[in-house]
């Protein structure tokens, strides 16, 4: 874990005197830096499918995080939700499935593009009956297969994000701080079996993201 972020200590200057100073009389500070910087592209697809017998809605989501620690993350999830033809639930299967660092991918610096693949997911699976209680799971599920193309399209936009929680009197004062840029993205994929195109598409996005975390605990 990497424990230098000198750009988020240059910014967050002013909070630590203020916190040094509020801190209770002769309390000891020990402060913890951590950074992370990652590239991601993700999408989600919406299909239904409607017969005399009743109705089926699939939602599919697909994410790929590439970290310049060294790893990269491919993950999926799928809900599959039925109803009878007169509107009615009557149950759902949810699934999830992972692999890391062990599949093809690539990102575009600039947001322009994005794609990975990965076989034979492994995660978890719950099904659901018509009350949304859960009647079945499964641990080790085999998820199957996930593939995704981005390409980005529109402008990039620019997020920042800080929150403070905490303070010296309860012992911690944590300090979140994110920066990021992202821009819309076409995507198609296909999930678990299925295969989804730009018609299906709900939302896709590539970006990237750089988050920072100060931990500054106050003892005695």
């Amino acid at each position: 874990m990497k424990r230098s972020l000198f750009a988020l200590a240059t910014m967050a200057a002013a909070a630590f005197t203020a916190l040094t100073l509020a801190a209770p009389a002769g309390a000891a500070t020990n402060t913890q830096v951590t950074s992370y910087k990652n590239t991601y592209a993700h999408a989600s697809w919406s299909t239904t499918s409607t017969t005399s017998t009743g109705t089926t809605v699939t939602d599919s989501n697909v994410a790929l995080v590439k970290s310049t620690q060294g790893w990269a993350d491919l993950s999926a999830w799928q809900l599959i939700q039925n109803y009878g033809a007169d509107g009615s639930f009557l149950g759902a299967k949810e699934t999830w499935g992972f692999n890391v660092g062990q599949f093809p991918y690539s990102v575009n610096p600039g947001l322009l593009s994005a794609s990975a693949s990965a076989t034979g997911l492994v995660g978890g699976m719950e099904t659901y009956d018509a009350n949304w209680h859960v009647a079945s799971v499964d641990y080790n599920y085999a998820f199957g297969d996930v593939s995704a193309t981005w390409t980005g399209q529109g402008k990039v936009t620019n997020t920042v994000y800080n929150y403070k929680y905490g303070s010296p009197g309860e012992g911690m004062t944590v300090i979140d701080h994110n920066v990021g840029i992202s821009r819309p993205a076409a995507a198609t994929g296909t999930v678990a079996g299925l295969t989804f195109g730009g018609g299906d598409l709900v939302m896709g996005e590539i970006g990237n993201a750089k988050t920072g975390e100060i931990i500054i605990m106050f003892g005695r």
